[in-house]
């Protein structure tokens, strides 16, 4: 199609096929003028190998975005893709070429998530002796987590600026050491905006990972044959199944009176009760933050647990 009032008839350069044809936008629509309606090929029995009919729609990219957010492998990204929309004409290799699209969209210098709890200690190490005196720490750490929990890049800049007035000129010490240390190279790794951009089910820390490696340690002290090191292994991943199971049977008999909203109704007793918290609190965020302005969800709960945030449980409510 070519909607130019003059110029160069467009044809196709892969058979040199003779078969040309103007389009002239009018007033009306298009005014589509045939030159020469003959081809030196069959007639199209398939359209798989053409990248023009495969291209995907808003609601197929949304799809994908959303599985790839979840981790789901490629093929099953294709297969899931086939099944919601009959008629779709993707390929494995769109597919492939849709994943290099998304991790180039990753932020840069992701790598390895820096636990939060670790980078406090470092950070209350170092302000200690400026904040001596002031009672100002623990105003200093709700500072603090004001800005790591920070679900949007204009709400982390606000944050960013309220942090460095509050500190003042008496701790910029302390605010050139977080810009230094942490926020300029590190701000990637830990703060939620960027590391909820992926699938995280809410993991900031270490710590927990550390625990357990901490209690391995313990229960290897001394010189230990292969054997030892296996049993010891197998005594701490039973404990572990025991309290998930323990967790799991508790959440299909628990109750809480926090959990009784119509939407989330048939989830009671079926879903776990973290997760149960997890949709409440963005309940609790749509009536007291969002309100009608569902560009402000950022879709934090969506994209990194894989449950509905503010802006969906809104249409589950209506």
């Amino acid at each position: 199609m070519d909607d130019r009032i003059s110029g160069l008839v467009k044809k196709t350069l892969k058979c040199q096929c003779p078969f040309r044809l103007i389009g002239r936008l009018i007033d009306d629509g298009w005014r589509v003028t045939v030159i020469d309606d003959t081809h030196n090929h069959y007639a199209t029995e398939n359209l798989e190998s053409y990248a023009y009919a495969r291209r995907l729609t808003e609601d197929e990219r949304s799809f994908l975005e959303d599985e790839y957010h979840r981790s789901t492998t490629p093929r099953k990204m294709l297969k899931l893709l086939k099944e919601r929309f009959p008629g779709n004409l993707t390929r494995s290799e769109d597919i492939y070429n849709f994943q290099k699209a998304m991790r180039r969209r990753r932020p840069k210098n992701m790598g390895t998530l820096q636990c939060r709890v670790h980078i406090w200690r470092n950070i209350d190490k170092f302000s200690m002796p400026s904040l001596k005196g002031e009672g100002k720490r623990g105003h200093f750490y709700g500072w603090w987590k004001k800005l790591y929990e920070s679900r949007t890049l204009e709400e982390y800049t606000k944050n960013e600026k309220d942090l460095k007035e509050k500190m003042g000129p008496r701790l910029d010490k302390v605010y050139k050491y977080l810009q230094k240390e942490w926020l300029f190279p590190y701000k990637e790794k830990f703060m939620s905006f960027w590391v909820d951009q992926h699938l995280n089910y809410c993991n900031y820390t270490t710590n927990i990972v550390e625990a357990e490696h901490s209690l391995l340690k313990s229960e290897l002290q001394g010189r230990c044959t292969f054997q030892r090191i296996i049993q010891c292994v197998n005594d701490i991943l039973l404990g572990q199944d025991t309290e998930i199971k323990g967790q799991l049977e508790e959440s299909r008999i628990y109750r809480a009176g926090k959990h009784n909203y119509p939407c989330l109704k048939d989830l009671l007793c079926v879903v776990s009760v973290t997760a149960l918290d997890i949709m409440v609190d963005e309940i609790k965020r749509l009536k007291n933050e969002i309100g009608k302005d569902l560009r402000k969800c950022g879709c934090k709960v969506w994209i990194s647990c894989g449950l509905p945030c503010a802006c969906r449980l809104a249409a589950y409510r209506e």
